[in-house]
């Protein structure tokens, strides 16, 4: 049995793009719509740096989220914090040029 789903929204989550889900030796009970038995299940979920980005802009807190994803396994975000009417400024770009152990420490 495969289920697939686009733009899955769930309460407290990002928006999944894609959730693609493959499940065998599956027993439902279908009076009562519901599984009663899953041999296996396995699933891929696609979740856009959009997606995540504007479910943390949402967040109190944050504001002007950019998420950036790299391949395999890496993710930024960067963010502008405020508190109670408060706002931190977005860190000042450093140049390569300037940076050395004593500075990184300071």
């Amino acid at each position: 049995m495969r289920a697939v789903g686009e733009r899955v929204a769930r309460p407290k989550s990002p928006i999944l793009d894609r959730v693609d889900v493959r499940m065998s030796d599956v027993v439902v009970d279908c009076t009562e719509k519901r599984l009663v038995e899953l041999g296996a299940a396995d699933a891929e979920v696609l979740v856009l740096a959009p997606d995540i980005a504007a479910f943390l802009d949402a967040r109190p807190g944050l504001n002007k989220v950019v998420v950036t994803l790299q391949p395999p396994y890496e993710i930024t975000v960067e963010s502008q914090f405020s508190a109670a009417g408060y706002s931190l400024p977005p860190p000042a770009p450093r140049c390569a040029a300037d940076w050395s152990p004593a500075t990184a420490l300071s």
